[in-house]
């Protein structure tokens, strides 16, 4: 079986999954990786974050990103350029006013905020997946928006996966081009 439909199995697996778990579990084990996340030695050191908004079958990212702008911490968010079929990073200062529907329907900083960072600066990437491997491979979406996103990113940047457990597999079908966090957070 082609490695494309390899992938496209254990996506439609992982959605069905992510699907039926009820909301309360979700926010449960959603808040269990945020406290993980924020105990981490490399986000707390950490002065620009970039997380992603989560939509409403994936690890709920919404209170990581307040608690994150409380804290003081920079924290951008993904604009999708889909004609490019590219994203990049933009900062907000207000989760709730600074953002709007993007394509595919997930939420994105408002274009006027939509003023790309240098993946430089940036020093943890909170990266979006299907599944993961508890070394790091990551299946995303399977449009390819983050795997070439991430290469763009220095090696002292921290790409980081958060995960519901049963989103951990023991190995992933993975191409050349296909990109690998650093470290996977679950409950």
């Amino acid at each position: 079986m082609r490695i494309s439909a390899q992938k496209e199995l254990i996506r439609r697996e992982i959605k069905l999954l992510l699907k039926a778990q009820s909301p309360e579990e979700r926010s449960e084990q959603s808040r269990l990786i945020k406290q993980r996340l924020f105990e981490t030695e490399w986000f707390l050191r950490a002065h620009h974050v970039m997380f992603y908004v989560s939509t409403n079958i994936e690890v709920e990212t919404s209170l990581m990103i307040e608690a994150a702008l409380k804290s003081r911490k920079v924290v951008s968010l993904p604009c999708i350029d889909s004609g490019e079929k590219s994203l990049f990073a933009a900062i907000i200062n207000d989760r709730l006013r600074d953002l709007e529907k993007g394509p595919f329907g997930i939420w994105q900083p408002k274009k006027e905020c939509c003023k790309p960072v240098s993946p430089a600066v940036i020093d943890i990437i909170v990266v979006p997946a299907i599944a993961y491997t508890e070394r790091g491979c990551r299946l995303g979406r399977g449009e390819g928006y983050y795997d070439r996103f991430l290469e763009k990113f220095p090696p002292t940047t921290k790409k980081i996966g958060l995960a519901f457990s049963f989103q951990i597999r023991n190995e992933l079908p993975m191409a050349p081009h296909d990109q690998a966090v650093d470290m996977v957070i679950t409950p």
